[in-house]
């Protein structure tokens, strides 16, 4: 992408503990599951065998480091929105989105009414949080994991 072709972006992150759980859930041993947050390997079993769709990311920490970038975030007009915030304050952060949307140059209006009822007509699937991981596990992925970059998205550090 390059700016000039881009109103702007939005980058959504999600705690690596829970897309390992999402990941084990899958189909995938421990082992895999770390696989595909810390060193990013394509498994095919994480798309459900409906479609295959090769994407070009790198692992959980590079990624959220190259589109959470303070200079890509202005040179592309970008925000970084938490996964979590989007499932448990809706309305907020949609809010929000637009907000930043318009403070991009696009002419849109921020119409309270219409995300309530588009929030009121379109729930949000409650997801299974049957996550199960020791902390063995949870340890294995935070030390691969740059602290402060845990810390600033407010994710559970264990020790």
């Amino acid at each position: 992408i390059y700016p000039q072709n881009s109103c702007a972006y939005i980058y959504i992150v999600q705690d690596p503990l829970k897309l390992y759980s999402r990941y084990k859930s899958a189909g995938l041993n421990s082992q895999e599951a770390l696989n595909n947050i810390i060193n990013h390997f394509d498994d095919p079993r994480l798309n459900n065998g409906k479609y295959f769709l090769y994407e070009n990311r790198q692992n959980w920490q590079t990624n959220v480091n190259s589109w959470n970038d303070e200079n890509v975030k202005n040179s592309y007009r970008g925000k970084t929105i938490k996964y979590e915030d989007l499932m448990n304050k809706t309305e907020e952060t949609l809010i929000d989105v637009i907000y930043h949307i318009k403070q991009t140059g696009v002419n849109i209006n921020v119409e309270y009414k219409i995300i309530e009822d588009f929030l009121n007509n379109n729930q949000i699937p409650v997801e299974n949080n049957n996550d199960q991981f020791s902390n063995k596990e949870a340890k294995s992925i935070y030390n691969n994991i740059d602290r402060n970059l845990l810390e600033e998205f407010d994710y559970n550090i264990v020790d």
